[in-house]
């Protein structure tokens, strides 16, 4: 997904990492518990033959009010509510940092 701000700033992110960094309370909660970053993908058990999963995808995008956007994913989760200051905070660019 990309975002061209209205300050010349250019915002990029992967299905991947959005959704690895939903913002809803159950996501936060758990990443807390686990030590992950938002975008941090989860630890994957290790076995003798990984079984293929699909990389989410977003099935909609639905604009919420005038400050964020909200994802229905390929797994079944939409609680999380993007908002424009958390995406603009988790930029990916060179230039911030991330």
């Amino acid at each position: 997904m990309e975002i061209d701000w209205k300050d010349g700033h250019a915002s990029r992110w992967t299905f991947a990492w959005l959704r690895d960094a939903c913002p809803c309370a159950t996501c936060h909660e758990e990443r807390g518990k686990s030590g992950r970053r938002p975008g941090e993908a989860k630890a994957t058990p290790q076995t003798l033959l990984p079984m293929y999963q699909a990389p989410p995808r977003p099935e909609s995008v639905t604009p919420v009010g005038r400050y964020a956007i909200s994802f229905h994913w390929s797994d079944g989760h939409q609680s999380g509510i993007y908002s424009w200051d958390y995406l603009r905070r988790h930029c990916r660019c060179g230039e911030c940092g991330e």
